[in-house]
């Protein structure tokens, strides 16, 4: 039998920086796991017309259910004009006039959006911020999951597009015929829509496998499962069929059930440094 330590991240990841993420217009505040072991990154994105606050206040309130999870609550860089109060939105919606933008266009987001991920996940010792990609998980309501969506999607693709892109350069300088392997190199650890729609019409395969939670209002969206391979749908009521959050108990319950499955705890073993996989000898 061989066994082989398991190379853990480490314990405390260092706090985020807008200005060394460059994911400007993009701003966001971040609140470390109140236990000092982060080993869960949720990103949260808020509705159109809001701000990051109240959701970085309900990240906070997650935190004390949710096991090692850090929060980074993202605020969008597009002020959404005749409104009094601060609002934002992830990309425009309505032009000058108030009118809607029959074709928005989110390449502004999902261009910063990648920069904040690549930022996240780059290795400490190159500037960044030590997470792996499968400890990052994301949660949008209404237009910020719209947002989720389309950065996940984008994120991924574009990993997969430079890994294919550096195979077929090896296979010519290797004179070989090496194929890509169909599947993802990098995938986030998980994403939770609530009453997101997308903007894009998934044709690209194959699917993503990140875990994916599609809630919606009174009817599950069948576009999810065009995406996502890994997909759970649930509906919650609505009298008006208006998008809403979670309110009851037990819609969160569904939500934290969810997380349960994909979110790491962390044990004494593994942070010592004396957790060890064990396989048959070659």
């Amino acid at each position: 039998m061989e066994a082989k330590e398991v190379v853990s991240d480490s314990i405390k990841k260092p706090i985020p920086s807008i200005k060394e993420s460059k994911c400007d217009p993009l701003t966001f505040e971040y609140q470390a796991s109140p236990g000092g072991i982060d080993s869960n990154l949720l990103i949260l994105l808020h509705g159109l017309g809001d701000t990051h606050k109240p959701f970085l206040t309900l990240g906070k309130k997650l935190q004390g259910d949710l096991p090692q999870t850090a929060i980074l609550s993202l605020r969008g860089g597009h002020a959404i004009p005749f409104m009094e109060q601060s609002a934002w939105g992830y990309w425009d919606v309505w032009d000058n006039l108030g009118e809607d933008i029959s074709n928005p266009n989110p390449t502004v987001f999902l261009d910063a959006f990648q920069r904040l991920i690549e930022y996240l996940i780059r290795p400490v010792e190159q500037g960044g911020c030590g997470w792996p990609s499968s400890s990052i998980h994301i949660l949008g309501y209404t237009h910020g999951a719209t947002a989720a969506i389309e950065g996940v999607i984008a994120f991924t693709r574009k990993h997969a597009s430079d890994q294919t892109a550096k195979i077929k350069e090896i296979s010519n300088e290797e004179n070989t015929t090496t194929q890509p392997t169909g599947s993802y190199p990098i995938e986030l650890g998980s994403l939770v829509s609530v009453c997101g729609d997308f903007l894009s019409h998934p044709t690209f395969s194959p699917a993503l496998s990140i875990p994916t939670l599609a809630i919606s209002i009174n009817q599950p969206q069948a576009t999810f499962k065009k995406a996502f391979s890994n997909v759970q749908s649930i509906t919650f009521p609505s009298s008006n069929s208006q998008p809403r959050m979670p309110q009851s108990e037990q819609e969160w319950r569904t939500i934290m059930i969810f997380w349960s499955k994909v979110l790491r705890n962390r044990g004494k073993w593994e942070l010592d440094g004396n957790l060890y996989t064990i396989s048959p000898n070659k």
